[in-house]
């Protein structure tokens, strides 16, 4: 391979060129371990709706190093948290779940080992039950409460997914596993509420517009009959219309 050189203004590190050399060959090999060998490509596409990257690798990597350090706040151990972070390890690592989209949180998920998964799972159990729990005395029916559950729908879209997705991948070592019987059943009663509410508002806005639209209907359709007949309507009534005397001559 002859390698051709041309001066120009243009500054070049060598130490920059041999780390994008590094992260193209480590990008081929991931792509590579992706993909089934004994299969076509057509396949591997029908199958998998994403692919590896460098990318899903490193972010995988990231949520790692924040479970850990989340589980380490939890056992009181001195953790250096950005300025801007959370100094709730719940809330910190549901925001950095909220952070992935639909490209790529099903390939981050799937490369997160059991350990971290099952953490995770505790951590987004845990921020569910705060959402969902009253506040003070009030009781778990009062409007407050539902009033906040209603609130929070919105944002926990991404988290219940992530949670769905890791017990999905990880289902033979969640069964095997007793001490993650109880975060499962917690999860899923905390979800099953949510969605609940979620499905309540959704059919009272339903209504609402369907409300709307019977309204907006029968105010055309008099509006219409209105400027149907404007002669009717524009010409006397000569039933209750007085009698002209004539002129007599």
């Amino acid at each position: 391979q002859l390698r051709f050189w041309r001066r120009s203004q243009e500054q070049l590190f060598l130490s920059e060129e041999r780390a994008k050399e590094l992260e193209d060959k480590f990008e081929q090999e991931v792509e590579r371990e992706d993909l089934d060998v004994g299969a076509s490509a057509d396949a591997v596409v029908a199958l998998r709706a994403s692919r590896r990257t460098v990318e899903s690798v490193r972010t995988t990597e990231r949520l790692m190093e924040l479970l850990d350090e989340a589980t380490a706040m939890e056992k009181g151990e001195d953790v250096v948290i950005p300025p801007n972070a959370h100094r709730n390890p719940c809330v910190r690592v549901v925001a950095h779940i909220n952070t992935l989209n639909s490209n790529n949180i099903y390939e981050v998920l799937l490369a997160l080992p059991f350990s971290h998964a099952l953490r995770l799972l505790r951590f987004i159990c845990r921020y569910l039950e705060v959402i969902v729990a009253p506040s003070g005395s009030q009781e778990a029916g009062t409007e407050a409460s539902k009033a906040k559950v209603l609130g929070a729908v919105t944002t926990l879209e991404t988290p219940c997914q992530a949670a769905l997705i890791a017990a999905y991948v990880h289902h033979h070592e969640l069964a095997a596993t007793p001490s993650a019987r109880g975060v499962i059943l917690r999860l899923r009663h905390q979800m099953r509420l949510l969605l609940q509410s979620d499905k309540d508002c959704m059919g009272f806005s339903c209504a609402g517009v369907r409300h709307l639209q019977r309204s907006l209907k029968r105010a055309s359709a008099s509006n219409f009959a209105a400027l149907a007949s404007p002669s009717a309507a524009a010409a006397p009534d000569t039933a209750t219309a007085p009698a002209k005397k004539r002129k007599r001559t």
